[in-house]
């Protein structure tokens, strides 16, 4: 789902959910929106995280950095065991 500001990512994020999402995601990029919202986060895979990063991809080839609110541990767990941290720009984590 995203708002008129940002994209709130769903509990869930798996391969049975990107095809479903992904038009979410293209039309909050089509309206500009950069912030990426993952505080209800609690699963996701790896085709999830090709989402994500596509869509990041995106963001910086129209010349912008995604921001991220509420980046969960499953999400930067995930990211880290399969060396997605970069392609999806995740901020540090303490």
């Amino acid at each position: 789902m995203s708002s008129r500001k940002e994209i709130s990512l769903p509990a869930t994020l798996v391969i049975r959910d990107v095809r479903s999402y992904r038009s979410t995601l293209q039309e909050a990029l089509a309206a500009g929106i950069t912030k990426l919202n993952a505080s209800t986060l609690t699963q996701i895979d790896t085709a999830g995280l090709q989402l994500l990063a596509a869509a990041v991809a995106a963001m910086r080839s129209s010349g912008k950095e995604p921001k991220w609110r509420g980046v969960t541990a499953e999400l930067a767990d995930a990211a880290a065991s399969t060396d997605f941290s970069t392609a999806l720009a995740l901020p540090a984590q303490a």
